[in-house]
């Protein structure tokens, strides 16, 4: 009780609390820091790094966390429990067998970086919008390894890309997909899309939408091969197109202009491009970890490192001329609101906590007195239990509203509403 009357005292006296309540720690690996490669070796390793963060979680030596994985990033956001430094050294062991450290980054800086990432700054396809979405997918999928603090700074950031860009209008390509098909144009000596014979391996999403692309495009020769038959069958149906065993595709491979590849692999390739395939069949590859295995290294075959490069070109022209400036104050800006969000957060869960712990000590006790006092029968005690417990649950549940308002009147003076536009309280 001690630290939550603490916690009370400095906010009723005004006492200033410099110091962030909430400490959360990102070890970053994509294709700016480190290399599509490295993104790639890392995810062999991904059921290894999780069962090492589940473990750490399930000791209570780290809150939680969540993994952004796309193709080309692996990122692990932290919410620890004080002892990061000893968490981070325990993690790096699986870095350090492939060679690669992670880069580093922390409360603001974080959150800085989160929203860049949201805002497909971080991407290959500049200003993309299936970041979002992938976002918000990851989020739903660690609802139960994250952390309250986790799980609003996603939130939080999400809403703030999507602000950001309405702001300032701007947009990019829609997604890797967008591309993987751009590449082709270029490669093709066929530049029309409705011209080619189009082969797709893979049934997922990135699948769906290069083949939704190319059908917008014109192209009526779209075979699609997985390894699940029924698969490939039922994806066939809903676009109109042919369908195979992928086994059938090493066979039939020339029969081609382009072959996408967006499929998983761990163990070997999906797919393997024979020693005559002829080289104006492209192979265009945007799996991670790589699944398509050259023999004799003949064909033209494109990974994501080589779609990197004829992105480059052009990321210029992508960028919309003049909102840099505006573009970085309003980061700014999102991320002194989201900083302040997460330490109301941060004080509300450890008040809670707090409470919690303490109500249900006295509850458990004064249960048992009452059985003892009042000599109850198993029946009488069930019912006991049951309203006391309501009670409970229903007490705590008020604290959050109680409190978030208490502490938003106790941080006003550092809210964003007052700055000029551009202005960041603290600074970077």
């Amino acid at each position: 009780m001690r630290k939550l009357e603490s916690i009370y005292r400095r906010i009723d006296e005004g006492e200033a609390i410099d110091d962030s309540p909430y400490s959360i720690v990102g070890l970053i690996v994509n294709y700016r820091t480190h290399s599509y490669r490295d993104v790639e070796r890392l995810k062999l390793r991904s059921s290894r790094v999780e069962d090492k963060l589940e473990k750490l979680r399930s000791t209570n030596r780290i809150k939680g966390y969540i993994i952004l994985s796309t193709c080309n990033r692996y990122e692990i956001y932290i919410d620890d429990t004080g002892n990061i430094d000893e968490v981070v050294e325990e993690i790096r062991g699986i870095y350090d067998e492939i060679g690669i450290s992670p880069r580093i980054q922390g409360s603001r800086s974080l959150i800085r970086h989160v929203i860049r990432v949201l805002l497909g700054m971080e991407s290959p396809a500049l200003f993309e919008y299936e970041i979002v979405d992938q976002a918000i997918e990851t989020l739903k999928k660690s609802s139960g390894s994250s952390s309250p603090i986790l799980r609003e700074l996603f939130r939080e950031a999400i809403e703030a890309s999507i602000e950001i860009r309405e702001k300032l209008g701007i947009g990019g390509a829609t997604g890797f997909h967008t591309l993987a098909i751009d590449l082709a144009r270029r490669v093709l000596d066929i530049k029309d899309p409705s011209r080619w014979r189009v082969a797709v391996v893979g049934t997922g999403l990135m699948a769906r939408k290069i083949i939704d692309e190319v059908k917008r495009a014109g192209c009526s020769r779209i075979d699609i091969y997985s390894r699940d038959i029924a698969r490939s069958r039922g994806l066939a149906a809903r676009a109109g197109a042919q369908y195979g065993d992928i086994k059938d595709l090493y066979r039939s491979i020339e029969e081609y202009d382009v072959v996408f590849v967006s499929t998983r692999c761990i163990d070997k390739p999906v797919l393997k491009i024979p020693r005559k395939a002829r080289l104006s069949t492209a192979v265009i590859d945007i799996s991670i970890p790589k699944c398509v295995e050259v023999e004799g290294g003949v064909a033209n075959y494109y990974w994501i490192d080589s779609i990197q490069k004829y992105v480059e070109e052009d990321i210029e022209e992508r960028i919309v001329r003049g909102v840099d400036e505006a573009l970085d104050r309003l980061i700014s800006r999102k991320v002194d609101e989201i900083d302040l969000k997460l330490r109301i957060k941060s004080y509300i869960e450890e008040v809670k906590n707090l409470y919690a712990e303490t109500i249900s000590e006295i509850m458990l006790k004064q249960i048992a007195k009452a059985h003892r006092k009042f000599n109850l029968t198993d029946r009488e005690g069930e019912i006991l239990d049951l309203v006391v417990r309501s009670i409970y649950n229903k007490s705590i549940g008020a604290l959050p509203r109680i409190l978030e308002g208490k502490l938003t009147q106790y941080f006003s003076r550092y809210m964003i509403k007052d700055l000029d536009p551009g202005e960041s309280r603290y600074g970077e």
